[in-house]
């Protein structure tokens, strides 16, 4: 009797696996159901304290995130990176943050702008992955220590970075997420990049690059690169460091309109400072 082929092996104990895996999954959605309803019934309640309101709430929160994370593990194994989803990054880390924040103690700070950051990643695996980096930071911080997740974006590229003040990169013991290398293969699966780089705040710094949603950031994607060089389908590299840049020099910009604009200003003294009269401009006439 001949044995099965070591690729078969491997490819029938992954699809054990697989089937496995979508089984707890489909176990597990009964009692994240009753713990839904349990907490929406206590939220009907009269006369509930106000704070045990907002923890039911965050309660109902986290077990909507759980039924997602449980939906998604029954859904397609290895689903396509071009699935037509569009997400909104920042949203994304908003919530893993204030989730982070119920579990650890320590100084967790967020950098995000106000507005969407689209792109093209399944909300749930987005989600996870930053949890997990989330994860790693806060076992190399400990509980006392510092983390800053910066959200935000350069032509055609969203950055997620998570930062901490821990020992540095390799120096902290394994834990049990899905770890750095599968979010690496995920990120480039979705046509993106990672960067692992020293923080400023003295510990590792994981950026993570991923292609933005719109054509017109793709666009703006192909000239960036066409004016900075490298290839238009590779991530920046020094992203943080850029994308800080960037924002200093929109900053700057910002101030020099508004010095611009207020000089265009000048108070008389005859009349309340608090009305302003137009200057009128300079007339520069040719030589002759």
């Amino acid at each position: 009797m001949y044995g099965m082929p070591e690729e078969a092996g491997a490819g029938h104990r992954k699809s054990g696996s697989n089937r496995q895996l979508r089984e707890i999954c489909h176990d597990m959605r009964q009692p994240v159901a009753g713990v839904l309803a349990l907490a929406a019934a206590a939220l009907d309640e009269p006369q509930v304290p106000p704070a045990a309101l907002a923890r039911l709430r965050l309660i109902v929160e986290q077990a909507e995130w759980l039924a997602q994370i449980i939906s998604h593990g029954l859904e397609a194994s290895d689903p396509p990176a071009d699935s037509g989803h569009r997400t909104d990054a920042r949203r994304a880390v908003s919530e893993a943050v204030a989730s982070a924040r119920l579990v650890w103690p320590g100084e967790l700070a967020l950098v995000a702008p106000a507005k969407a950051i689209h792109i093209t990643v399944h909300p749930v695996i987005l989600r996870r992955s930053i949890a997990n980096l989330l994860d790693n930071a806060i076992r190399a911080a400990g509980a006392e220590g510092k983390i800053r997740v910066t959200a935000g974006t350069c032509p055609g590229w969203a950055l997620i970075a998570i930062e901490d003040d821990g020992p540095g990169f390799g120096r902290i013991e394994k834990g049990h997420g899905i770890g750095l290398s599968a979010v690496t293969r995920i990120v480039i699966k979705h046509g993106g990049g990672v960067e692992c780089t020293r923080s400023s705040l003295g510990g590792t710094c994981v950026s993570l690059w991923l292609p933005m949603a719109t054509e017109r950031s793709r666009r703006g994607l192909r000239a960036w690169r066409l004016i900075h060089g490298g290839s238009s389908d590779q991530p920046p590299a020094s992203g943080l460091a850029r994308l800080r840049a960037a924002r200093s020099s929109d900053a700057s910009g910002r101030l020099m309109r508004e010095r611009r604009r207020h000089s265009n200003w000048k108070h008389e003294g005859t009349k309340d400072a608090r009305s302003p009269v137009r200057r009128q401009p300079t007339t520069l006439r040719s030589p002759r």
